[in-house]
């Protein structure tokens, strides 16, 4: 297993999903706790990202912990599973439509990411 390469693929994935946050405007009419909640995930996802990036490599989660390569896969794994939701999904098209296509296509390529890790 290359830990670089990975956190190099997990910090150009962060990139793609902040990409499809301003390629996709939120709409203006939305508002409440459910948009609030949406606004946040593009920017979640790419901190969770990147924060995997810099685990693999410093081998330290975000708070200085030791952290292994498998306890990183379960976090992406996490966030596959998440984000593939029906109901994040509808969350996120109510608020950016037209977000969750490419969200779904850059969960595949996290998949590709983990597979990596074997």
């Amino acid at each position: 297993m290359n830990t670089r390469k990975i956190a190099k693929a997990l910090k150009s994935l962060s990139g793609k999903v902040s990409e499809i946050g301003n390629l996709h405007p939120k709409l203006i009419s939305i508002g409440g706790a459910g948009a609030a909640r949406a606004e946040k995930q593009i920017p979640w996802i790419c901190q969770t990202l990147d924060q995997a990036a810099a685990a693999l490599e410093s081998k330290r989660d975000p708070f200085g912990n030791p952290i292994t390569p498998s306890q990183v896969v379960g976090g992406l794994k996490q966030l596959t599973v998440y984000v593939r939701e029906p109901s994040y999904g509808t969350l996120m098209e109510m608020t950016y439509p037209g977000i969750d296509k490419p969200l779904q296509s850059c969960m595949k390529k996290l998949d590709k990411i983990i597979k990596m890790f074997d």
